[in-house]
């Protein structure tokens, strides 16, 4: 089999004595197309610097299994639903006051599970609105309630089956320029030239009316969540050859917090693969979703919550 290797259009450009934050925003498979590329670009552009622009074929997805590296966690909970939740009280606990059950006795299924007891196609599942009360985010994990199953990670299936040899990804990673832009502001800035562009509708808008504005622009692109997912999004996007991924030492904030042992290589790629750790808070130990708990952090920030993780 023909090894495939990503169209890299800028090489990664690292400039290891500055750090600052880094974005990854990549076009969701539906609207890999030039015009969403455009306004994507010019959405950035008053935020910050290209230093990646690349286009992945989907057979470098499947070849590299992109997208379960990137999912890890998600996935994870997509398969084994309830047992997966069973090893957090935590978990348990939110999700019996939210939904009003009694977690043993409640048919609490992964995404996969469902497609079989529900008789649903991945689209099909991933397209099924419900009302808020019937639906649950808990540390980083989806509980969609559809008839009497509880479907965890609803979306997995859907977004696997995106990613084909048809595929083509368009990614890009921006240094911001200045250290106190959220992702809030890139977003908005993005989703106004979306918006503004008759030729670039934002997907299923008709059947998504009543969401807000980031749940609609969050089916057309990626974009990290924030510093700390910008690394793992590095990590999993970012070609610097024609075949090999970045080196966590080429990126200017990994190779700070291995120099000042705040966390080893090992240790990062754990977090990245597997989400869920306890952090010191005060003197508890507390369960957090280190992609999420890093949300409107700064740098500092980032680094004092890694330094926080008990290891086991």
């Amino acid at each position: 089999m023909i090894e495939v290797k990503p169209d890299i259009l800028i090489n990664y450009q690292n400039s290891i004595d500055a750090i600052l934050p880094t974005a990854v925003i990549y076009v969701r498979p539906r609207t890999n197309l030039v015009k969403y590329e455009k306004d994507i670009l010019l959405g950035v552009q008053p935020f910050g610097d290209v230093i990646y622009l690349a286009n992945l074929n989907g057979r470098l997805f499947i070849q590299n299994a992109l997208i379960l590296e990137h999912y890890s966690t998600e996935y994870k909970f997509a398969m084994f639903g309830k047992a997966e939740i069973a090893r957090y009280s935590e978990m348990i606990n939110t999700i019996e006051n939210y939904f009003h059950i009694n977690f043993e006795e409640a048919n609490i299924i992964g995404a996969f599970e469902s497609l079989i007891q529900l008789n649903l196609k991945p689209d099909q599942l991933f397209n099924i609105i419900v009302d808020q009360k019937d639906f649950l985010r808990v540390y980083g994990q989806t509980i969609k309630k559809i008839d009497d199953y509880y479907v965890v990670n609803y979306d997995i299936p859907a977004i696997l089956n995106n990613y084909t040899p048809e595929t083509n990804i368009f990614v890009i990673v921006i240094r911001l320029k200045d250290p106190n832009t959220t992702i809030q502001d890139i977003d908005q800035s993005i989703f106004l030239n979306i918006k503004n562009d008759k030729n670039t509708p934002i997907i299923d808008e008709d059947k998504l009316k009543n969401l807000s504005w980031f749940e609609k622009i969050r089916r057309t692109y990626h974009i990290s969540h924030n510093h700390l997912t910008a690394l793992f999004d590095m990590l999993d996007f970012v070609f610097v050859d024609r075949g090999n991924t970045v080196d966590l030492d080429d990126i200017p904030f990994t190779k700070k917090l291995f120099e000042n042992k705040i966390i080893d290589k090992e240790k990062f790629l754990q977090i990245k693969e597997y989400n869920l750790v306890y952090i010191r808070k005060g003197n508890e130990h507390k369960l957090v979703n280190i992609a999420d708990a890093a949300n409107n952090l700064s740098i500092l920030e980032c680094q004092n919550l890694l330094a926080s993780i008990i290891w086991t």
